[in-house]
Formats: structure tokens, sequence, C-alpha cells
């Protein structure tokens, strides 16, 4: 297992979004080679065109929990970040 610290030695300097530098290459050759790769993009992309559209995430707790809120915000990071030219 990999100490904290190695792992911070690894990591490149902000901004970073969700990928690291030179892995979107990785992703197009990838989906060059694979028809499902692409497929998977496309519907990547699509999903994310459909985000955009939404209104803003608030904080609603549902009793005490605001756990599908975060669950959702975390969702829209993540595709919206791979969509990020």
């Amino acid at each position: 297992m990999l100490s904290c610290g190695i792992i911070q030695a690894q990591m490149p300097a902000h901004p970073r979004i969700l990928l690291l530098s030179g892995e979107e290459e990785v992703i197009r050759k990838n989906m060059e080679a694979e028809p499902a790769w692409a497929k998977v993009h496309q519907v990547i992309l699509t999903e994310c065109d459909q985000i955009i559209t939404l209104p803003s995430l608030e904080r609603i707790q549902t009793g005490r929990r605001l756990l599908s809120v975060s669950r959702e915000a975390l969702r829209r990071i993540f595709y919206l970040s791979y969509a990020y030219p």
C-alpha cells in the first residue's frame, strides 16, 4: 500500500479536473480502437448535455440526511469534468 506522501508526490500541480495530463489521449486511442468505448463516450456526452439544463442542486435535507443531494452532486461533477474540453 502506498503512503499518502508517495501518492501526493505523483500528483501534478493544480488545476486538475478528472484526468491526469495525457490521459485524454489514451481515451481517444481506445475509442478509435474499440467502437464500444466510442459508444460509452457518446453516452456520457449526451448525459452531460442533459445535466447542464437541470436546475442547480439545493441543500434540502431528507430527514437528517443530505446523501441523495451529495450523490447527485458527485455524479454531475464526474460527468461534467469528463466532458470538459
